[in-house]
């Protein structure tokens, strides 16, 4: 098992999805027992949504600073190591090509919708900062994929 990452940035990634979890739990937890006592948390599902999107585009970002995304090794144990490194650069180019264009697609949402004002139907949560957010997280994952294909990948 490797190591996990060191710094600022895996540091603030943790504490930025532990904040979206926390918030997702607790706000679903006064919604349960607000329902149960008779005063509905109206909203509460778009502020579950909203603190999820943090929660699962940290987990992205830090599995893709770990190197930790889930894989099958079936097929890929059984090739020479020159052929495993080749399948890891061939996997973190693929990846990164799959990053680039969720960040393209991404940003063109963000860009057609920013002067609208996009938000949530009952509260009117602002969606931009949470694209924004997403976007950040997905450019940090994407620059881990491209870190995987210049240094030589590391086989067991």
């Amino acid at each position: 098992m490797s190591e996990s990452p060191r710094g600022w940035l895996p540091t603030l990634i943790i504490a930025t999805g532990s904040i979206g979890l926390a918030g997702a739990m607790v706000t679903d937890g006064v919604a349960v027992a607000g329902r149960h006592l008779g005063v509905p948390f109206a909203g509460s599902i778009e502020i579950s949504q909203a603190f999820v999107i943090i929660m699962a585009a940290s987990a992205i970002a830090y599995a893709s600073l770990d190197d930790h995304h889930a894989a099958v090794d079936l097929v890929f144990q059984r090739l020479p190591k020159w052929l495993q490194r080749a399948a890891l650069r061939v996997n973190a180019f693929l990846t990164l090509a799959f990053f680039a264009a969720l960040i393209a697609g991404s940003g063109w949402i963000l860009t057609e919708g920013w002067a609208g004002g996009e938000q949530t139907e009952l509260l009117h949560v602002p969606l931009r900062w949470f694209r924004l957010f997403w976007i950040l997280m997905a450019v940090i994952s994407a620059g881990a994929f491209a870190m995987g294909i210049v240094r030589r990948p590391k086989v067991d």
